[in-house]
């Protein structure tokens, strides 16, 4: 968040009683599954960004990570402390915005942000999590909103970027399908059920999937249980398009980058529509468009090949101008995964 401790955080703290008693924890599955991939592990230092009253520090904590929670409300960080000695863990509680937290870097192995990336600013906090993690420079990729995040980092601190990756995004407020944005609109975000609110996402992934694709039923069904199960806020949908709204027009600034780029999108993103894939590869100098046709605003499996292939190449280029095997940034051609 842009403002410092007392400030925005003021929005938050007369509801952290109601956060303390109300708020879900996050799936234990998938953190789990985060542990079993290395993420989160017995002894490593994990820092939480915008941690509230510490859902997600807490679990991790339980998993016996060395935790640190930092937020900007310290009526939140207050209550996390009560709900952290409550059940015994050892959490350290930082109030700080997540801009600019003060830690050292290579202060943390691990830097979560849970359903709060939306209150921060984005390419400063994404410059900070590098820090935490002692990280110089990194190869970049973000989905969707997330695109834009990476590329507005891109443009505050081109230094920290060696490659970008823009996928299924826009260079601005981005064009998508009347039908579509009326049919989501038209849907009843207000589910007293799970059931109820399982089968609003699964409608959603219906919505904004391609044709080229299998829906793979039972997968996104434990997706859309999960995104329920951890928490329901649908109002948060809202704050994403006026974050996305807010930001403007990012193509003068992407026009001035000078890193290797890629730009990936789906024939059938009828969400964020394939126009707004050229327009984004348009506006950076020498980027690679690669169009997978039958994608729509989706990540599905069969895709996986086409995505990473180019991601993968992407970053060797980079990395072979980095090490002088190359004359740095290069003009790329334009085509179709299928080609």
């Amino acid at each position: 968040m842009a403002g410092g401790p007392g400030e925005d955080g003021d929005r938050f703290g007369s509801a952290a009683d109601d956060y303390a008693v109300h708020r879900a924890d996050f799936p234990s599955a998938g953190i789990d599954r985060m542990v079993a991939l290395g993420v989160g592990t017995a002894g490593q230092r994990l820092l939480d960004l915008g941690c509230g009253t510490g859902t997600l520090a807490r679990q991790f904590a339980a998993r016996g990570c060395s935790v640190t929670g930092a937020d900007v409300d310290a009526r939140m960080l207050a209550a996390g402390g009560a709900l952290a000695e409550s059940a015994g863990l050892e959490v350290s509680w930082r109030e700080c915005p997540a801009e600019d937290t003060g830690l050292g870097s290579a202060s943390f192995d691990v830097v979560t942000a849970a359903q709060c990336w939306h209150w921060f600013d984005g390419d400063a906090a994404a410059a900070g999590v590098l820090d935490a993690l002692g990280i110089e420079s990194a190869h970049v990729v973000g989905v969707s909103m997330g695109g834009m995040i990476a590329q507005r980092l891109a443009i505050g601190h081109p230094d920290r970027v060696l490659s970008l990756c823009s996928v299924m995004s826009s260079p601005r407020h981005p064009s998508g399908s009347f039908r579509l944005t009326m049919s989501l609109m038209r849907m009843d975000q207000n589910q007293d059920t799970m059931e109820g609110r399982i089968r609003f996402g699964m409608d959603t992934f219906r919505l904004i999937r391609g044709s080229g694709f299998p829906f793979d039923e039972e997968h996104l069904n434990q997706v859309a249980t999960d995104a329920a199960e951890r928490a329901w806020h649908p109002e948060g949908t809202n704050r994403q398009l006026a974050a996305i709204m807010a930001d403007g027009d990012r193509g003068p600034a992407l026009a001035g980058l000078n890193v290797p780029c890629t730009v990936i999108h789906g024939t059938d993103d009828r969400l964020i529509l394939p126009k707004c894939g050229q327009r984004t590869a348009d506006a950076m100098p020498g980027a690679e468009l690669v169009m997978i046709e039958g994608m729509g605003h989706e990540l599905p499996e069969g895709a996986w090949p086409q995505i990473l292939d180019p991601i993968c190449a992407l970053i060797a280029r980079a990395e072979a101008a980095r090490s002088g095997s190359g004359q740095g940034p290069v003009a790329m051609s334009r085509r179709t995964a299928d080609e």
